[in-house]
């Protein structure tokens, strides 16, 4: 017809049938993106959160010579102190290269601080032998200060009870001296869980700290805080309505020592079973276990075995922590 226009096509805009469509499509992928966005955000990594705790005033000046006031830690899990706690591996391997001898000890809960981190300690050869065990180096300390006994435990596996010692460890890292009279500790390493259980946030603060020479007076005697790592791990139940729901959560034995096998013919402890870690075919050593960042809580794993099995007594930590080290007692040897 003369004097029409004739519209294309591709001018005609969408019809509403078409809008419709996107519309729906729209919805179906934005619905898709949100769920796919909650999945992400319920299951993410810390990475940020962190809770405020009191350090009992005598605990937090030995710890880090630190003031009695709330310390800010990172909630597990957490990627930012797992690189602290990556950093603090290298370093004990490096300080086991080398060393003379390595002592593992537990500290009492009543006193879990330990004045007796020093870079040297007084010894007369003649006197004290040979230090062959943690035993050993346990009577030593207590010859030299009879007071150790308040702060150190007896050292000792666990019994067949599974009853296990509270998880505060020091691991002495001797060295050799140049001085017949001293014996030289090139780094003090020590592990603490402390349970929050009467005050919120309920849940266990986790440190891991060194101790060595002072940087900027090498002749000091006791030794200083080098570095470490401090998390905080809640509770394994989710929103607990008493400490009681996640009585079992934890983090022990933090070390067994294996003695050489042919002191088997020694029977020390039948009772509670502790000769069984005399499995060590050559070298004695130790399993020692650290707590790990990125685990989401410390909540209880199933034990395995028979009670008087060695692995009964710490199979379950393989579920709790990747930071498992296998530590001979005289790595120069």
């Amino acid at each position: 017809m003369k004097g029409s226009v004739r519209i294309s096509k591709s001018d005609r805009g969408f019809s509403l049938a078409e809008l419709l469509v996107v519309l729906a499509l729209g919805a179906v992928v934005l619905g898709g993106l949100m769920v796919t966005y909650g999945t992400i955000s319920a299951n993410r990594v810390s990475v940020s959160e962190t809770v405020d705790i009191q350090l009992q005033a005598a605990v937090a000046a030995n710890f880090y010579n630190a003031p009695n006031g709330p310390r800010t830690v990172s909630v597990a899990p957490h990627y930012g102190v797992l690189a602290q706690a990556e950093k603090m591996r290298e370093q004990f391997h490096s300080d086991l290269i080398g060393a003379a001898a390595v002592f593992c000890l537990y500290r009492r809960a009543a006193s879990i601080a330990n004045p007796y981190r020093r870079t040297w300690f007084p010894f007369d050869a003649g006197v004290e032998g040979l230090l062959e065990s943690p035993r050993d180096f346990y009577a030593f300390l207590l010859r030299w200060n009879s007071a150790i006994a308040g702060t150190f435990e007896v050292p000792a596996n666990p019994g067949t009870s599974n009853a296990f010692f509270a998880p505060h460890v020091s691991i002495y890292i001797t060295s050799f001296s140049g001085d017949g009279t001293k014996l030289g500790v090139t780094a003090i390493y020590e592990m603490d869980v402390i349970p929050f259980v009467t005050v919120k946030p309920w849940g266990y603060y986790a440190s891991v700290r060194r101790y060595t020479h002072s940087v900027t007076n090498p002749n000091q005697v006791q030794s200083e805080l080098s570095h470490g790592y401090e998390v905080f791990f809640p509770p394994s139940v989710v929103d607990p309505t008493s400490p009681a729901v996640f009585r079992t959560d934890g983090f022990s034995p933090m070390f067994i020592s294996f003695e050489r096998a042919v002191r088997r013919s020694l029977v020390e402890d039948s009772v509670n079973g502790r000769d069984r870690f005399k499995m060590a075919a050559e070298r004695p050593f130790y399993f020692v276990w650290w707590p790990d960042p990125t685990a989401r809580n410390l909540a209880a794993e199933n034990l395995s075995g028979l009670p008087r099995e060695a692995r009964r007594a710490y199979n379950h930590m393989g579920g709790r922590t990747a930071f498992m080290f296998t530590v001979p007692m005289f790595p120069a040897l």
